[in-house]
């Protein structure tokens, strides 16, 4: 074989490694900037979950002061409910025999209270 038919073929060999080096290494570079893309998108998602997180547990817990606000403020009518139900639990009718008159009689009474409030 003549040496400049063995140079050439040794040329095209080199060329075409070369090529295919330098194919993988794009591959190679386009993998890395994924996995590099993929960490920043994975690390804003986190940051932006977290930041949600965050807004929702501050939200709660003004929700929870305005909740024992309200709870504290009705408190008292809540209490005069109670006692009027426990009231009429206890109540017994002025006449036994005509619970239903007795019923009317005690309606009117207490919406004669109403009335004067």
């Amino acid at each position: 074989m003549n040496p400049t038919t063995i140079l050439g073929l040794l040329l095209a060999i080199s060329v075409a490694l070369n090529g295919w080096q330098y194919h993988t290494h794009g591959l190679d570079v386009a993998k890395v900037a994924t996995a590099e893309q993929l960490g920043r998108d994975t690390r804003a998602a986190a940051d932006a979950c977290s930041a949600s997180v965050d807004s929702l547990a501050e939200q709660g817990r003004d929700q929870r002061k305005e909740t024992l606000a309200a709870i504290a403020a009705i408190g008292p009518q809540i209490d005069g409910y109670r006692r009027a139900s426990n009231l009429a639990l206890l109540a017994r009718p002025d006449n036994p025999a005509d619970l239903c008159g007795s019923l009317a009689a005690f309606l009117q009474r207490e919406i004669r209270k109403e009335k004067t409030r």
